[in-house]
């Protein structure tokens, strides 16, 4: 058997709930046994999200473009953030050095999950030693298709997106009632 690891759990208090956790010590498993038995993740994004879909920040438009392997974002045209999708391999983010950080500062791992009912794709910086990251959703809500964004313990909606500009203005506060938001 590996070594196991303890990881300090950080005091929390989760919106909403109520529930506030205490600073603990938790067993974990090493990130070799972590990845041999997660065979959810992925390697490019489903066809499905593929493209380009559009959303409202304010009074900003903002793009999302997905391809097989690659996420960007842009925000008034100009590109914010690149992100493409590698295998995940065991490794400790934690430790990682500069030059490590460097080179690997756009990579993502993407893996298939199950949440509250809805399938997920869950994507992590290669680099994040802790937090629960991005989880992106397409659906067909009211014959559109709609590229929903969360984020937190909570998958709380941070915006819907959709595959024309005119369709994100006029639906940008839309709320549905099969996600969670923050309020």
């Amino acid at each position: 058997m590996k070594i196991k690891y303890i990881l300090p759990v950080v005091a929390a208090t989760l919106l909403g709930s109520g529930l506030a956790v205490s600073p603990v010590n938790a067993a974990v498993k090493p990130a070799e046994e972590a990845a041999e038995s997660n065979s959810n993740y992925i390697k490019v994004y489903p066809k499905k999200m593929r493209g380009t879909w559009y959303y409202y920040d304010g009074k900003k438009l903002c793009k999302e473009v997905i391809g097989k392997k690659t996420m960007t974002h842009y925000t008034s045209g100009k590109k914010d953030a690149y992100r493409v999708v590698h295998a995940y391999v065991a490794h400790d983010a934690a430790t990682m050095n500069k030059e490590e950080l460097a080179h690997t500062k756009n990579w993502v791992t993407a893996e298939n999950r199950k949440i509250q009912g809805l399938n997920w794709v869950g994507v992590h910086g290669w680099s994040d030693a802790a937090g629960a990251g991005e989880f992106i959703n397409v659906s067909q809500i009211k014959g559109n298709k709609v590229l929903t964004s969360a984020n937190g313990a909570g998958v709380w909606v941070s915006y819907h997106a959709y595959k024309t500009p005119k369709l994100a203005k006029k639906l940008q506060k839309k709320q549905y009632h099969q996600f969670s938001y923050l309020q």
